[in-house]
């Protein structure tokens, strides 16, 4: 096989997986979690809830939000974000623990 036919193989192989991985990504979504049955998650584990920002504290670049649906639970984002009690949103991040307390440290916030 030439070179040139080897090398445009692979280069349209290459951008066919590209597209593809793309594709799956955007149609992956993450399924909604319930803040009960946070205790029962894994520190590390990925998840997403819906909710009301119950409150909002704010500390140099940390902003510490309380977000209820019939339970309550405290998500943590290393950023200083523009939220306000009683907006509904979907936040999403990784199980944490602190001070024996499960947590959401908040990769980001989708609101509605």
């Amino acid at each position: 096989m030439k070179d040139s036919t080897l090398l445009k193989t692979a280069l349209v192989t290459s951008i066919v997986g590209v597209v593809a991985l793309f594709f799956i990504l955007q149609n992956t979504e993450l399924e909604e979690s319930r803040i009960v049955d946070l205790e029962e998650m894994n520190e590390g584990d990925e998840v997403k809830i819906i909710g009301v920002v119950e409150s909002v504290k704010k500390s140099n670049d940390v902003t510490i939000i309380s977000i209820s649906q019939k339970e309550i639970v405290e998500g943590v984002i290393f950023d200083d974000v523009d939220i306000h009690e009683g907006e509904l949103v979907h936040v999403v991040g990784e199980i944490g623990e602190f001070k024996g307390e499960k947590e959401v440290i908040i990769d980001r916030i989708i609101r509605e």
